[in-house]
């Protein structure tokens, strides 16, 4: 993340991924973070679907598992209440705002689970998400740093409020803030997966938004609004149905499927 370096004599921007204390450690970041064991405890119902999964590491490892099963919400919800009791975990004292059903549980060991689930007709969809702490967290990086003085191959900034000393190399300045390379255009639903299609109408097309960041990641976002007409129920059902048909969305896709009602 580029931020600001305030009281310098030039406008100057550093990347805090490269932000060191003075012994060299990272101080914002982690190198090299491990991904531990996944647990045996954490496991899913043999016969569900795995449509999608994530998981990222830095001071807790977190993964989060998108399934469905044919079945019921009673049933998911057995299996993983015995799967966290197997783990030591134990369920959470206070409730979540959830839309559907679920659970939540953690242990003294930093571990917790979460599950979220939503039902359509026989078909339980649900979200499993299992973390836990790996190292001990760092500091929270400040919004900005404060310029202390430039050397050859460094400069030197300090904390705005515990004036805390960091160095980052002279080739990580900027004089200003890199911005993300921005595209927008018109696509076509038609040109997006067959798994995706629905009963959208031919023709109809969307707005595509592509996004390169400053470290080189390609993000796209493409969305599409459409009138469902008298029948928005019985259309918005049919799309639910063609995507149960699909037994895995990719890893590149986060698919988001919405319907508003208005008067």
């Amino acid at each position: 993340m580029w931020i600001e370096v305030r009281d310098s004599p030039k406008p100057l921007w550093v990347d805090t991924d490269e932000c060191r204390l003075p012994d060299g450690e990272l101080a914002f970041t982690y190198a090299n973070p491990q991904k531990p064991a996944i647990p045996t405890w954490f496991a899913a119902p043999p016969a569900s679907v795995l449509r999608g999964s994530s998981e990222k590491v830095w001071a807790w490892y977190d993964r989060q598992e998108h399934r469905s099963l044919q079945g019921s919400v009673r049933e998911v919800l057995a299996f993983y209440e015995e799967s966290t009791v197997q783990g030591g975990l134990a369920k959470e004292q206070y409730t979540r705002s959830r839309a559907g059903a679920g659970f939540s549980a953690d242990n003294r060991k930093k571990a917790w689970f979460n599950l979220d689930l939503y039902q359509h007709r026989d078909v339980e969809f649900w979200t499993a998400e299992f973390g836990i702490q790996v190292c001990e967290p760092k500091q929270q990086q400040p919004l900005s740093l404060l310029f202390k003085n430039a050397e050859e191959q460094r400069v030197v900034l300090k904390h705005p409020k515990t004036s805390e000393e960091y160095w980052v190399p002279a080739t990580s300045v900027r004089n200003s803030r890199p911005h993300l390379e921005v595209r927008h255009e018109s696509v076509l639903w038609s040109s997006l997966p067959s798994w995706l299609q629905f009963d959208i109408e031919r023709g109809r097309s969307g707005s595509a938004c592509y996004v390169r960041h400053a470290d080189g990641l390609d993000e796209s976002d493409i969305t599409i609004n459409t009138p469902l007409g008298n029948n928005g129920d019985m259309r918005f059902e049919s799309c639910l149905n063609s995507w149960m048909t699909t037994d895995s969305i990719p890893a590149e896709y986060c698919v988001l499927l919405t319907a508003t009602m208005c008067p």
